[in-house]
């Protein structure tokens, strides 16, 4: 079987093919054993923040070595096998294999071809059956899109701890909705009778109305996280910026609950953990040759909240450099939200690179909406056939400049992960 068979829907060009429904995925986990159901999960959902509020939930929750955290988050950024993890241990890619080899089979027996699961619900079944074979005593699952039609969104409400709504944004609204409310009331369709569930700090008003009355109508206790902003103040964290306090007191919110249901975590342990969670592509750091006057910062943000909250980091952190932008995006993506808050830094340059892929996006209609922003003014453009010349090319001008200079990288995790392989191998050859 070929890499790319038994990965396919883990990286996020095998998640072109997005089919909301729980039909299709209730009847593979039925033929395959409902091993979902054998699971006790702690649901997270957003718009952004989801995988970083699930990194800091594993740094604590794994700080007891007797206890065992399944992890599913997607896509994959670095490795395939990522997705799909036990406690700091990735799935072997023999294991995936054999995994694949299982589901697929499956598939082609219980389903027509025209109705087969998609790439990412025969990934989720894969992640369900792993955590149930492996006897997991806790699983951090993240909803690839929404949240009730989701494929992570079929198991029994028996098998749910508590549900974490981490932040509502306008993201994905060819399928959730024209407004926040409307995408709130998908997202909190993970929400279960009775169970507790966890609000983050960056949930508009309509969304914050639909989303408190869906989880009154099923009687689910409600714990909102920003009660919990001045402790995560108070507490080391090796993230940088505001979204990182605001996710770090989601997942502490979350894990006071987890306290209440039988999960021992001290304080002591979400203390050294938070302050050891680090999540590569979510502003990210290098120093280039360790000098704090040449850095990089590789950020997947493709969205509004995760661009403007990336601006609002370069702006209070990094104001005095010279600041050169890599950006690359996909065209189901809000570009133009994006390219203003990057406008909004005043870049001295910005180096378009075109992505691939049914979903890619053209630099020469990225440097072209971008220059239309009044801020643009002054800025050079330039455009390159992909992001990671368009990043080599930065990291040339780079060395070219005088004082302190910033390459900040952002728009997608399709190239994130290519990226920091060329950074990291660029600072291991120095």
């Amino acid at each position: 079987m070929k890499k790319k068979e038994y990965t396919s829907g883990v990286t996020a060009a095998g998640l072109d093919e997005i089919r909301l429904g729980l039909m299709r995925m209730r009847k593979l986990l039925r033929f395959l054993g409902d091993p979902q159901n054998e699971l006790k999960i702690v649901h997270v959902a957003g718009t952004n923040g989801k995988g970083t509020v699930i990194a800091f939930l594993k740094s604590a929750l794994c700080k007891d070595p007797m206890r065992k955290v399944g992890v599913f988050t997607t896509p994959a950024v670095f490795d395939p096998c990522e997705v799909l993890c036990i406690n700091n241990k990735n799935i072997t890619p023999k294991r995936l294999q054999a995994l694949t080899a299982e589901v697929d089979a499956v598939c082609g027996k219980h389903f027509p071809k025209e109705d087969a699961p998609s790439p990412f619900e025969r990934l989720t079944a894969k992640a369900f059956l792993y955590f149930a074979r492996e006897k997991v005593d806790i699983v951090l699952l993240e909803t690839g899109l929404g949240g009730d039609l989701d494929a992570t969104n079929a198991y029994d409400g028996a098998s749910q701890l508590c549900a974490v709504l981490t932040s509502v944004g306008e993201d994905h609204m060819d399928f959730l909705g024209d407004t926040t409310a409307q995408i709130a009331a998908h997202k909190a369709g993970i929400f279960r009778e009775k169970h507790p569930v966890i609000l983050g700090t960056n949930i508009p008003q309509d969304a914050k109305k639909v989303v408190t009355k869906m989880a009154r109508e099923k009687h689910c206790p409600i714990e909102t996280s920003e009660k919990y902003c001045d402790t995560i103040t108070g507490m080391p964290l090796s993230m940088e910026g505001g979204a990182a306090v605001d996710n770090a007191a989601c997942a502490y919110a979350c894990l006071q609950k987890l306290k209440k249901l039988g999960y021992e975590v001290t304080e002591e342990e979400i203390r050294l953990g938070f302050a050891e969670t680090l999540l590569p592509g979510r502003f990210e750091t290098f120093a280039i040759d360790g000098r704090n006057d040449r850095v990089v910062i590789l950020d997947g943000a493709h969205n509004l909240p995760a661009a403007k909250s990336w601006a609002e980091n370069i702006n209070s952190s990094r104001k005095d450099y010279k600041k050169i932008v890599v950006c690359g995006m996909l065209k189901d993506k809000d570009h133009l939200a994006v390219l203003r808050q990057i406008a909004s830094v005043h870049p001295d340059v910005v180096y378009f690179g075109a992505t691939r892929g049914k979903r890619g996006l053209s630099a020469v209609t990225l440097a072209r909406e971008f220059g239309l922003f009044p801020e643009a003014g002054g800025c050079e453009i330039r455009r390159f056939c992909g992001v990671r010349q368009a990043f080599s090319e930065a990291m040339k001008r780079c060395e070219t400049l005088q004082g302190k200079v910033l390459v900040a990288a952002l728009g997608s995790f399709t190239f994130i992960g290519s990226l920091r392989k060329e950074i990291r191998k660029k600072n291991d050859d120095r």
